[in-house]
């Protein structure tokens, strides 16, 4: 996990992890968490309710990527795990979350990493997987394929992680659960949506390019959008054609933010 400054999100979403934990029988489990220097508490609270949580402290510029790496990294040092699992502190998880992302593990399915699907508060797809088409998919009780994989809650058996390391610390905050589940499928390793789904997340895109041309483009640069970033996954996985396509389209947005995207 990797938390900032939202205190009463990650202590909720801990309580929920731990619950889930709870229902969970016949796996041990153990909670590394990076903090991206927090300033508002969340640290003293975690050590105050959670003392058992392994606790990393990042810079305050590891973002997403750069968080969930330290916290692995941790993990892969001190050794002995069968399986790894991300999860977003702001996901509201369900009780039975982790007994149905173990499922296809429990039922011989194989090696292969296996995404926690989401609905939001009025029941449609949130967040988990998409098809090929980048269209969301919704739990069907199988385990459906899946091509672009979120990070939400994830599983990774430790197998998988030989092969393929852990996140690419090129993406710091966006791209990398999704390069990491592209470049899993590219040496044939399965990812499947969980049967049902494992709790809700409202999706939480952030409108780009407000304000006057200084702060679009501001916008525009940061990590949550750098189009240098995007540039290198979409040529990575799509091509030239698509990564010069979305570059150009987003110095367009910036440039004049009420063309049709």
């Amino acid at each position: 996990m990797t938390v900032f400054n939202r205190k009463d999100v990650t202590i909720r979403g801990l309580q929920m992890l731990l619950e889930a934990i709870k229902m969970t029988s016949g796996y041990k489990f153990e909670v590394f968490l990076t903090e991206d220097g927090c300033t508002d508490g969340t640290v003293e609270a975690i050590q105050k309710l959670f003392p058992s949580i392994i606790i990393l402290h990042g810079t305050g510029h590891l973002y997403w990527g750069g968080g969930m790496n330290l916290a692995w990294k941790a993990a892969l040092n001190r050794g002995g795990y069968d399986y790894y699992i991300w999860y977003n502190d702001d996901a509201e998880l369900f009780a039975n979350a982790l007994n149905l992302l173990f499922a296809p593990m429990t039922m011989n399915k194989g090696n292969m990493i296996v995404c926690g699907a989401f609905r939001d508060e009025n029941g449609n797809p949130s967040y988990g997987g998409r098809d090929q088409n980048k269209n969301l998919l919704a739990p069907n009780g199988k385990f459906r394929k899946v091509t672009l994989m979120n990070g939400n809650l994830t599983l990774i058996p430790h197998e998988i992680v030989e092969s393929l390391g852990v996140l690419d610390k090129i993406f710091i905050h966006i791209g990398g659960d999704w390069d990491y589940g592209l470049r899993a499928i590219r040496k044939g390793i399965p990812i499947v949506l969980t049967q049902d789904y494992v709790g809700i997340t409202n999706r939480h895109d952030i409108k780009r390019y407000e304000g006057n041309l200084m702060e679009r483009w501001s916008q525009m640069l940061s990590v949550k959008h750098n189009p240098l970033i995007v540039f290198r996954f979409n040529i990575r996985h799509f091509g030239l054609l698509e990564a010069m396509s979305t570059f150009g389209s987003q110095i367009l947005l910036a440039c004049f933010p009420n063309l049709k995207r």
